[in-house]
C-alpha cells in the first residue's frame, strides 16, 4: 500500500459518514485503497496538493476514495470542493482555498457565506461560539451556545458532553487548524446521534503530508490580536506523523477582552498491511479569557467598546484523543472501529450584580469537570441485487459521560458558599442501520437509529439521587434523482432528538420530569451546474417541526419545562461559479452568493405565533475573487446581510434600559483581501495577505437575555505572513 494513504486517512471523519468523495492524492503514486465502502462519485482523476500556490507545483495524481466531499481539479487549478450532484440533502463545503483566503478571525466567521447559518460574537475570538442554523435556537433566550447544531472536528464531537452538555461553553478548537469545512443542514441523527436538529458542521483538519513538510504562519490585526500556527510532519515508510501548535493572544475590540488560547495536536497513522490501517490523534486545548460582558443601553450608547464587568473571566482546558482502525475484509466489505475520549474542566467567574464595575458584591464560579469516552464498531457491505447496487452499513456505539456541576459563591470578604454540587452520569447505547439502493439515475437511502440513554444524578451536598431513562427510535429517508449528469432533484425526511441536559434536571426531593426534545425535518431541493461551471446553483425548501423544547418556567427561573413547540420553515438559494467559463479573458475570476428566508415561530403556549429569538427572517451573502496564477497575486471582496431579529420570546420591540430585551436592527458588512503566493525556491512557498473587515465600519450589535448588548466587530485591518517548506 503506498505511503501516501496517511495524508488522506487523516482528513476523513473518524465516524464514517454519509457519502463518498473522490480526492486526488498528494503524490503521484497510484492507490486503489478505499476508506469508505460506498461506491465513489465520479470525479476527475487529476488533482494537486490543495496547499500549493495556484498554478505552481501541480502534478498528475490518482484518485482515492474518502467519505464526505467531492474534490475535482485540473492540473492548473487548486482543488475545487463540491457537494456531490446526487447527494440527498442540503450541504455546503468550504474549500481549503476559501478557508485560507477568508480573512476570518475565528471559526464562526468562516460560515458567513453558508445559507441559513446565523451567529453572533460574544468574545470576538474562537471561544464560546453562538451558532444557530435555520432559526433553531436552543431555548427561550436563544442562547446556550450552539446547542442545536452538532459541531465536530474530523467527525469527533466538540461539545464538552454531547448528551448532557451540548452547549459549546468550552470550544476546544481553533481557526488555524481548519483545512476545510463540511456543513450538512437538516437532521442527520442516523449517523451522528443527538444534537443535530438543524444539522452538523464538521471542521476538517490538515492531512498528514506525504513528504517532510514544515509550515509557519503569523497573523496580527488592528484589534491587538495575534496568532501563531506551526506544523511539521511527513510520511516515513508505513508511518505518517503531523504535529500542530496554535498560540493566540490579544485584547479584542472590547475593554477587558484579554485572552490567551493554546491548541496543540499530534496526528499519526500506520499501515499494518494493504488491508489494515490505523489513525491516532491527540489534542490539547487551553483557554484563559477575560470577559467584557454585555452592556446596558445607556452604556452602549456612550461607548460600545467599554466593559462594566471587569472581573468576569473564563478558564477552560481539555485533553482529547481519538482513533480509527480500518480493515478491508474483502473487496466488498469492511470493518471500522472508531473511538474517542476527552476530558477537562471549564469555569466561569461572574460578578454580581450586573454592571458592577471593579467591585462586585460577590463572584459566582461555576466549575464543570466533564469527561467522555465512546467506542463504535461499524460494518459495511456492498452488493448487487436484481439490477440494483446497494450498500448496507450497520453500527453500534457505547458512549459514557461524567459531568459535575458546582456553583461556588465568593463574597467580598472572601467568605465562600458552595451553592450546589451535582454529579450526572450519562450511559448511552446506540445502534443504527442504513442501506443505500442505486438504480441507474435514482438512489434512495432508508435508515434508522435507536438511542438508549440512562442518566443517574447525585446531589453531593444532600445525598439525593435521580434516575431518568430515554429511549428513542429515529428513522430517516433520503433520495435523489439525476435529471442529467449535471442536474439532480433531492428530498429527505429526518428525525432527531436532544435529551435533557444536566442543567435541566434538578436533583431534589421533587426532581423535574422533563422529556427529550424531538424534531422532524423535511427537505426538497435541486442542484446542478450550468454553462460549463459559470454558475452552480442549489435551491432548497425545508420545514422543521420541533416538539417539546425545554424552556425555563416564566414564574421560576430554576424550573425547566417541555413547553415550547416551534416550526422553522424557509427557502435557501446558494451558488458559485467561474467567470472563466464565459470567456478566457475572465479566467481566474470567481463569484458566489447565497440568499435565505426563514420563518421560525412558536406554535403553542404563551408565545404562540411569536418569532423564535435570534432567528432573522432574511440573510444574504455575496463575493467575488480573482487569482492571477502567473504572478501569484489574488484578491477578493465580499459581504453579508443579516435581517432584524427579536431577543426574547415575547418579541419586545424597543430595546430595554438594561439592554436585555428588544429588536436588534439589520446590518450589512463588507470585507476585502489582497494576497501574494510566491515560490521562493523549489518546495519553499511564501504566503502574504492583508485585508480589511467591516470596511464601512457598520456599528451593529446583538442583544442577549440576562447579559445585555454585545458590540459586533468594528472596522479593522489584518496581515498574515507564512512560509511552507516541503523537502
Amino acid at each position: 500500500m503506498p505511503t501516501t494513504t496517511f495524508s488522506l486517512v487523516a482528513t476523513s471523519t473518524l465516524l464514517v459518514l454519509c457519502s463518498p468523495i473522490t480526492i486526488g492524492q498528494s503524490s503521484g503514486q497510484e492507490s486503489g485503497t478505499s476508506t469508505d465502502s460506498a461506491k465513489p462519485v465520479e470525479a476527475s482523476a487529476v488533482a494537486q496538493d490543495d496547499e500549493a500556490p495556484a498554478g505552481k507545483g501541480a502534478r498528475r495524481q490518482a484518485p482515492v476514495e474518502l467519505p464526505e466531499v467531492v474534490i475535482t481539479a485540473s492540473p492548473d487549478d487548486e482543488a475545487l470542493y463540491k457537494t456531490p450532484i446526487d447527494y440527498g440533502a442540503t450541504r455546503d463545503v468550504i474549500s481549503p482555498q476559501r478557508v485560507r483566503e477568508s480573512g476570518a478571525q475565528n471559526t464562526q466567521e468562516l460560515l458567513h457565506a453558508t445559507p441559513s447559518v446565523f451567529f453572533f460574537e460574544e468574545t470576538g475570538t474562537d471561544s464560546k461560539p453562538n451558532i444557530a442554523v435555520r432559526g433553531v435556537t436552543s431555548n427561550s433566550e436563544g442562547s446556550s451556545r450552539s446547542a442545536n447544531v452538532s459541531l465536530l472536528a474530523d467527525g469527533v464531537p466538540l461539545a464538552p458532553a454531547p448528551y448532557g452538555h451540548a452547549g459549546q461553553s468550552l470550544f476546544p478548537f481553533t481557526l488555524e487548524r481548519v483545512n476545510a469545512v463540511d456543513i450538512i443542514r437538516g437532521g442527520r441523527t442516523v449517523r451522528y446521534g443527538p444534537n443535530t436538529v438543524s444539522g452538523i458542521i464538521n471542521f476538517l483538519t490538515k492531512p498528514i503530508p506525504d513528504r517532510p513538510t514544515f509550515e509557519q504562519r503569523f497573523r496580527v490585526d488592528t484589534h491587538e490580536n495575534n496568532s501563531s500556527y506551526t506544523s511539521a510532519g511527513g510520511t516515513y515508510g508505513k508511518l505518517g506523523v503531523l504535529s500542530e501548535a496554535v498560540y493566540k493572544d490579544g485584547s479584542t475590540f472590547r475593554q477587558h477582552g484579554d485572552h490567551t488560547i493554546k491548541n496543540f495536536s499530534l496526528k499519526t497513522a500506520y499501515d499494518f498491511s494493504k488491508d489494515l490501517r490505523a489513525l491516532f490523534q491527540f489534542e490539547y486545548f487551553d483557554d484563559d479569557s477575560d470577559l467584557a460582558g454585555g452592556l446596558k443601553r445607556y452604556a452602549f450608547q456612550n461607548d460600545p467598546e467599554q466593559s462594566h464587568a471587569r472581573r468576569d473571566r473564563f478558564v477552560g482546558d481539555q485533553t482529547r484523543g481519538n482513533f480509527r482502525v480500518e480493515w478491508d475484509i474483502d473487496d466488498d466489505s469492511s470493518l471500522d472501529v472508531t473511538g474517542y475520549v476527552f476530558g477537562g474542566d471549564r469555569t466561569f467567574f461572574l460578578g454580581k450584580p450586573a454592571g458592577y464595575g471593579d467591585n462586585p458584591d460577590y463572584i459566582d464560579s461555576t466549575p464543570r469537570p466533564m469527561s467522555v469516552w465512546a467506542l463504535q464498531p461499524q460494518y459495511s457491505r456492498r452488493y448487487e441485487l436484481d439490477g440494483l447496487s446497494g450498500e448496507a452499513v450497520i453500527g453500534i456505539r457505547h458512549h459514557v459521560e461524567d459531568i459535575t456541576r458546582r456553583s461556588v459563591r465568593t463574597y467580598a470578604d472572601n467568605t465562600v458558599l458552595v451553592r450546589s454540587d451535582n454529579r450526572y452520569d450519562y450511559t448511552v447505547w446506540s445502534a443504527f442501520v442504513e442501506n443505500t439502493f442505486r438504480a441507474d439515475r435514482f438512489s434512495i437511502t432508508p435508515g434508522v437509529r435507536m438511542e438508549f440513554v440512562d442518566m443517574d444524578g447525585t446531589n453531593q451536598l444532600t445525598g439525593e439521587t435521580v434516575n431518568r431513562d430515554f429511549s428513542e427510535v429515529l428513522p430517516a429517508l433520503n433520495g435523489s434523482y439525476l435529471l442529467k449528469d449535471e442536474w439532480s432533484l433531492y428530498a429527505n425526511v429526518q428525525s432527531s432528538f436532544l435529551p435533557p441536559q444536566a442543567n435541566h434536571i434538578e436533583i431534589s426531593a421533587l426532581p423535574q420530569n422533563v422529556d427529550a426534545q424531538y424534531a422532524w425535518t423535511y427537505e426538497v431541493g435541486t442542484r446542478g451546474t450550468m454553462w460549463d461551471g459559470l454558475i452552480s446553483p442549489d435551491l432548497a425548501f425545508y420545514w422543521i417541526d420541533y416538539r417539546g423544547r425545554i424552556e425555563r418556567d416564566p414564574n421560576d427561573n430554576n424550573i425547566f419545562l417541555n413547553r415550547g413547540n416551534t416550526t422553522h420553515k424557509g427557502v435557501e438559494l446558494s451558488f458559485d461559479g467561474s467567470m472563466g467559463a464565459a470567456s478566457e479573458s475572465l479566467e481566474g475570476l470567481g463569484w458566489f452568493g447565497s440568499l435565505s428566508y426563514n420563518q421560525s415561530e412558536y406554535t403553542n403556549g404563551q408565545f404562540d405565533g411569536n418569532d423564535v429569538p435570534h432567528a432573522p427572517h432574511v440573510m444574504a451573502s455575496w463575493g467575488t475573487s480573482y487569482h492571477h496564477d502567473p504572478s501569484g497575486l489574488w484578491g477578493g471582496i465580499d459581504g453579508f446581510f443579516v435581517g432584524p431579529a427579536f431577543a426574547d420570546s415575547a418579541n419586545t420591540v424597543d430595546i430595554s434600559s438594561d439592554g436585555m430585551h428588544g429588536e436588534r436592527q439589520s446590518y450589512t458588512v463588507w470585507n476585502a483581501r489582497l494576497g501574494f503566493d510566491y515560490e521562493l525556491a523549489e518546495g519553499v512557498a511564501l504566503q502574504l495577505q492583508v485585508g480589511g473587515n467591516n470596511l464601512l465600519d457598520e456599528e451593529y450589535f446583538e442583544i442577549r437575555a440576562g447579559k445585555g448588548l454585545f458590540l459586533g466587530t468594528p472596522r479593522g485591518a489584518y496581515s498574515v505572513i507564512g512560509i511552507k517548506a516541503t523537502l
